[in-house]
């Protein structure tokens, strides 16, 4: 299925290629669709500024990939705001993603066009290739567009730090490594195949793979609670525990929510039992090696989870 794209660009640059654009064109009902060319206004860095605005944006190019590559060569700019750039040979035989594979949604647009022009997509992203997960392609359909967070004003998420994070995570998934950190509350007594059940469930909701998981941790005030030293059991994960003052020290810690929002869930309730506001969130970002808080609180009776990388 085709990505939705605000507007959509195709440049093409013989008769043969003229012939393509007009039937990738007809691929695209209700948008805006603009040939570049001679009589055309727009140009390949006008695209770009449209995409770095804010924009999502396709630019097809119907032509010899290094012509592709040589037009947008000087104007890229950013992972999380380039445009999705798509290569197609004037022949209409093969279409190539080449730029803002994932987060532009220039794979899917590869995929899409392939198969309406009868064409084979070249999508090279490992992830893909290999049919593992990846954060960046995860964040933008569950509603979390990278883009967004790197543009936000908070200097801990550059784009320097949010491509490390995506590096880390997406060559983790390749190598089959366990990179979250699913930090827990429950009641006293609490059930555990019960526990066990509620994490794997929030896992599926939110299409994250529960084999990645390799640490769990809670307050120390749950130091022996069954249901949680079982679950980490169950699942090979390192268990640790921490003092209600080590949760705190995240206060003046630089970490990032998925989400953007600073701060962590708080309940009156939680900080007047354990001496912070929020265990889970706390729990699962201190004990993450990236600090990155991909799903806040999920609570259902009497038990909470959060997961960080």
């Amino acid at each position: 299925m085709m990505p939705t794209f605000d507007s959509v660009y195709i440049f093409s640059c013989s008769p043969f290629g003229r012939d393509v654009a007009r039937r990738v064109a007809v691929s695209f009902p209700g948008v805006s669709v603009v040939h570049l060319g001679k009589d055309s206004s727009v140009t390949v860095d006008g695209v770009f500024r449209e995409a770095h605005g804010g924009k999502r944006v396709l630019l097809v190019f119907v032509c010899a990939l290094g012509i592709c590559v040589r037009k947008i060569a000087p104007f890229v700019c950013s992972k999380f705001s380039d445009p999705a750039v798509v290569c197609l040979d004037d022949g209409g035989s093969f279409a190539i993603p080449v730029l803002s594979g994932h987060l532009g949604g220039a794979n899917e647009a590869a995929r899409a066009l392939a198969s309406s022009l009868g064409a084979v997509p070249v999508v090279t992203t490992s992830t893909d290739v290999h049919g593992k997960w990846a954060l960046d392609t995860w964040a933008e359909k569950s509603g979390f567009p990278l883009g967004a967070l790197s543009s936000s004003h908070s200097p801990s998420c550059a784009d320097g730090r949010l491509s490390d994070i995506v590096r880390f995570a997406n060559s983790a998934s390749l190598s089959s490594r366990r990179i979250f950190s699913v930090g827990i509350g429950c009641k006293r007594g609490c059930g555990s195949e019960k526990l066990f059940s509620f994490v794997e469930s929030v896992f599926s909701s939110m299409s994250l793979p529960f084999s990645m998981i390799g640490s769990v941790s809670s307050i120390d005030l749950k130091i022996g609670e069954k249901a949680i030293v079982d679950f980490a059991a169950s699942v090979s994960a390192e268990l640790s525990f921490f003092s209600s003052g080590e949760l705190l020290s995240l206060d003046g810690m630089d970490w990032i929510s998925i989400d953007g929002k600073r701060g962590f869930s708080s309940s009156s309730f939680v900080l007047e039992k354990t001496g912070v506001d929020c265990v889970c969130e706390r729990c699962s970002v201190l004990a993450s090696e990236k600090r990155f808080l991909v799903a806040r609180k999920t609570a259902a009776d009497g038990m909470t989870v959060a997961v960080s990388i």
